[in-house]
């Protein structure tokens, strides 16, 4: 692919035993690239590829040293055959030289990559070689690649790779034709320029690329932001470039993300001041926002169980720059701020890029946020309930640690579930949340009402005796404190004050976790208001009891199948497992099919999966969240075990007439009380449920 322009966007490094001996791997790694970048930017990429076998030193200085001086960025096909050629180490030392004459002409800072290393096969295990082949080494680690080691062309995971990679150059590429308008005619004698030439860069908010391809490659991230709406988002993609290059357990040695102070939101003079008249609407909406962006952060964080290397903090006066510091694996600090306009949204506002100064001193600014702010600390309350149905406090621990992997199963938190619902045309319907990604840290794709924990702030109007005596070894849980937890989380999650009045305890029930702390919940009803203005990401909806029930058998049927298809239970497990989903099928009018899967659970038995696969398929629910087709999973925690027990009596009570409808049918069902006392005692049996490695 030998193009006649003297320019080039990519220069292709590789080792030619890589492309001769893997059935022209490379050669197809390139079209395929060239495919993808041509349909989704309307030109062709320019890819210098030089498929001869180089024999002198002359012909490398004369024709492919030429060629990698007049590319803009280089693609490397990292393997040992690479790290060990002779030619493909000058390729690597050439650009590596080429690109940091280009930062200081031009103003590149060294985090606009224009190196993309791609993995054709591991090269971790590389033996001791020269000290040069080492350093190429160190430096191939501190960039972010991909990973296409054991991924075969022609394959959807090997065209998505490329895509991501085309989308990464095509960034770089724009990013390039801004900074540096000339770039198309690389000089292609050595450049000079004076090494104290400034090393700033641009960007506005909106194109974020750059922060997320930073982020990922970053080690430790100090974040400053009002109310750091998206970065969840951009903490997702960022850590799955970084996994993708470094391994499933990847994460940044340490994350610290600033907040400003709730009450000074009012201060802040941001676009939504120009788009509303009234400024408490203005400070209402901007709360909103924060509190949105602040559970879909602490939700991402919490799903990767790294506790101890990330920390949430509440700057306690006006914000003096917004951005980020990245500290970088080869040491240096890489700076991102921004002071918006005023009037103006932080999406619009103009970022400079640079590397910190020697003495550090944009590093000890963001040190200096920190050390002023206040950590948030969520405390959640530990203790056991007793068998009068009262929870007794023996302990706190951090909100960040409690439900992750390892947890301790014999431990127990207070819970609360406000089941949530409203009138609509004369009628009383549930109102459920859908748990996304961005509210919720556990049951991702499955409904719920508005859950969440009893903490230690939760005791403050508490009675002074009851709250004096929290530092003894047991203490008796005020019931104050679970309405506290209720309106708190409705008024975080949902922004709803509710009055205590409104607020109907309905019952307490037990969660035992199979895997971790268990739950004990405090059932609250409330009738929301009619007309209530409901946070976008909270994804409150009302469900028909009809849905519900469907959902549930949805559930239990996948369940099931997954029961059978798993390999690895004893027959003991199997069989706990199977007589629990047995009585489930029962309430939905599936005696039969129960049996036959508690005596098919002795056996392999792969027809009587695929038949509840099709059996579930018809009560699935599809439905769009975030621009994207999604079926729901089914019920979290006790909406699921304790669908017909708790919940389907509370709709009823509550005036639902679809609810006592569906009860009086169940009584009709054949072994419905038989099945229902029996989940009744296997959901109480801790043994039972810890044996079984899924939820059941």
């Amino acid at each position: 692919m030998n193009g006649e322009s003297p320019e080039y966007d990519v220069f292709l490094s590789y080792a030619r035993a890589d492309n001769r001996d893997n059935n022209r791997y490379v050669e197809q790694l390139v079209d395929t690239m060239t495919s993808v970048y041509r349909q989704k930017n309307g030109r062709e990429l320019r890819v210098f590829l030089d498929l001869r076998e180089i024999s002198t030193a002359q012909m490398w200085e004369r024709e492919i040293y030429g060629a990698l001086r007049r590319s803009s960025v280089m693609i490397s096909v990292l393997s040992p055959a690479y790290f060990t050629s002779l030619w493909c180490g000058r390729e690597w030392d050439g650009f590596i030289r080429v690109s940091q004459e280009r930062s200081i002409v031009y103003g590149i800072t060294p985090y606009l990559k224009l190196i993309f290393p791609v993995t054709l096969r591991d090269w971790s295990r590389i033996g001791q070689g020269s000290p040069e082949v080492q350093r190429r080494i160190r430096e191939a680690r501190a960039l972010q690649y991909v990973d296409f080691a054991e991924v075969p062309p022609q394959t959807d995971e090997f065209t998505g790779l490329v895509r991501h990679l085309a989308e990464d150059v095509a960034d770089v590429l724009g990013k390039l034709a801004e900074v540096a308008p000339g770039h198309a005619a690389w000089p292609d004698e050595g450049l000079t320029a004076s090494p104290g030439s400034p090393m700033i860069t641009t960007r506005r908010a909106h194109d974020h690329h750059q922060f997320v391809r930073v982020l990922a490659d970053a080690i430790n991230v100090t974040i400053v932001g009002v109310t750091n709406e998206n970065l969840a988002d951009f903490l997702s993609e960022a850590l799955r470039r970084k996994r993708r290059r470094l391994g499933a357990g990847a994460f940044w040695e340490s994350l610290r993300i600033v907040f400003l102070r709730e009450d000074l939101l009012d201060l802040v003079n941001d676009h939504l001041g120009a788009q509303r008249p009234g400024s408490r609407e203005t400070f209402g909406e901007r709360k909103l926002r924060a509190k949105a962006g602040k559970r879909a952060v602490v939700s991402f964080l919490i799903r990767q169980n790294q506790p101890a290397r990330w920390k949430l903090h509440e700057y306690e006066y006006y914000l003096p720059f917004l951005g980020a510091l990245f500290g970088m694996p080869d040491g240096t600090n890489l700076v991102q701020i921004t002071m918006p306009r005023p009037r103006q949204s932080v999406s619009d506002a103009l970022y400079f890029e640079f590397v910190d100064l020697a003495d550090q001193y944009f590093a000890n600014a963001f040190d200096a946020v920190v050390a002023d702010s206040r950590e948030e600390n969520e405390v959640v309350l530990v203790g056991a309930p007793d068998d009068a149905g009262a929870f007794h406090v023996n302990g706190a621990r951090f909100r960040r640690s409690a439900l992750t992997d390892g947890g301790s199963a014999q431990e127990w938190l207070p819970s609360v579930a406000v089941a949530t619902w409203s009138v609509r045309n004369g009628a009383p319907i549930p109102m459920l949340q859908i748990r996304t990604e961005r509210n919720a840290a556990q049951y991702i794709h499955h409904l719920s009402h508005v859950t969440g924990y009893v903490d230690e702030g939760d005791l403050v109007p508490a009675r002074d005796d009851e709250a004096g005596r929290r530092g003894q070894p047991s203490v008796l849980l005020p019931e104050i404190a679970t309405r506290n937890a209720a309106r708190r989380e409705l008024r975080d999650q949902v922004n709803l004050l509710a009055g205590d009045s409104q607020l109907n305890f309905y019952t307490a029930c037990r969660f035992n976790n199979f895997d971790r702390e268990n739950l004990f919940f405090y059932v609250f009803t409330l009738q929301l208001p009619a007309v209530h203005r409901f946070p976008a990401e909270a994804e409150i909806r009302g469900w028909r009891i009809s849905g519900l029930i469907s959902l549930h058998q949805y559930q239990v049927l996948g369940k099931a199948e997954r029961l059978l298809r798993h390999d690895e239970l004893s027959s003991a497990q199997r069989g706990d497992a199977a007589r629990i989903l047995a009585w489930q099928l029962t309430l939905h009018g599936r005696r039969e099919l129960g049996e036959r899967l508690v005596r098919a659970v002795r056996r392999r038995a792969p027809t009587l999966a695929d038949q509840l696969r099709k059996i579930a398929e018809p009560y699935a629910v599809r439905l769009r969240l975030a621009g994207r087709e999604t079926i729901l999973r089914g019920l979290a925690e006790i909406h699921y075990r304790e669908f017909f027990s708790t919940m389907l009596p509370l709709y009823a009570q509550v005036g639902m007439a679809d609810a006592a409808a569906a009860m009086a049918r169940l009584g009709q069902v054949d072994g419905a009380d038989e099945a229902l006392a029996g989940l009744v005692e296997a959901y109480a049996d801790d043994d039972r449920l810890s044996s079984v490695p899924f939820e059941v």
